[in-house]
């Protein structure tokens, strides 16, 4: 067996030749990573990447809105994001009824939106004032009234009581439309149309009450005289309370 102390000239030797050997390996190994690092480099640079984003739908929503919920940019990989997850920010946004977006050729990324359409606005228990869509969703706070010519809900319903009582006006063209006001109050609902007749609604069933409100003889020769009230409170026994116009007096 040799050891350090029988050819001390020859051990040197070897140890030099080992280093070299590791030196050598070492080099190749990291030739190799640059290598390596070179084509993913190469690689990267030749993916294709986001040169144009297109929108469509937009109207009450401000494109940099949306492209920040997309959370992309022209110059990033064109395969670098999840159209599913992309998406689903997007109809994350209180605007937004559906998105549906697509990759094209020539790096454009396509976004078509529908946007909620504002139907209401909602007096909420607190004296803000709430924009509702025609499915209750809210869409935004809002400050003047006078920006919006929709109907106003008062007195404290829930979403749910008002989207049924509006889709049970809406049923009734000659009516529905022109209704300005409507009114919960001590748990019934008063329907204001134009601001100028009020119609008294029951208290436990708004349904038969406005039904038989709108199975008044001769209803709208009555509308056309523009009463003040009408009290449907009893569905079997529809009240109307009229204003004498000065030209009708005369």
């Amino acid at each position: 067996m040799r050891t350090w102390n029988d050819n001390p000239f020859t051990c040197q030797d070897e140890v030099k030749e080992r280093r070299s050997v590791t030196s050598s390996r070492w080099r190749k190994i990291m030739l190799r990573l640059l290598l390596v690092s070179l084509a993913a480099w190469s690689v990267k640079d030749m993916l294709p990447r986001i040169e144009r984003i297109d929108i469509y739908g937009e109207a009450k929503i401000s494109e940099q809105t949306l492209l920040d919920s997309l959370q992309i940019a022209t110059g990033d990989a064109l395969y670098g994001f999840s159209l599913g997850e992309a998406r689903k920010r997007v109809s994350s946004l209180p605007l937004v009824a559906s998105a549906q977006i697509q990759r094209l050729s020539h790096g454009v990324v396509r976004l078509m939106i529908t946007e909620r359409i504002p139907a209401m606005i909602h007096i909420t228990a607190d004296g803000n004032f709430a924009l509702l869509d025609e499915e209750g969703v809210h869409l935004q706070d809002v400050e003047d009234l006078n920006a919006y010519d929709l109907p106003i809900f008062k007195g404290n319903p829930s979403p749910q009581e008002s989207m049924a009582v509006w889709h049970l006006t809406l049923n009734y063209p000659l009516l529905g439309h022109d209704v300005t006001l409507y009114h919960y109050v001590d748990g019934r609902w008063d329907i204001f149309v134009n601001h100028d007749t009020r119609i008294m609604l029951a208290e436990n069933d708004v349904a038969a009450s406005w039904r038989a409100f709108l199975r008044t003889d001769a209803l709208e020769r009555h509308l056309h005289k523009k009463p003040q009230i009408i009290d449907a409170r009893q569905p079997a026994n529809i009240l109307f309370s009229m204003i004498v116009h000065d030209e009708e007096a005369g």
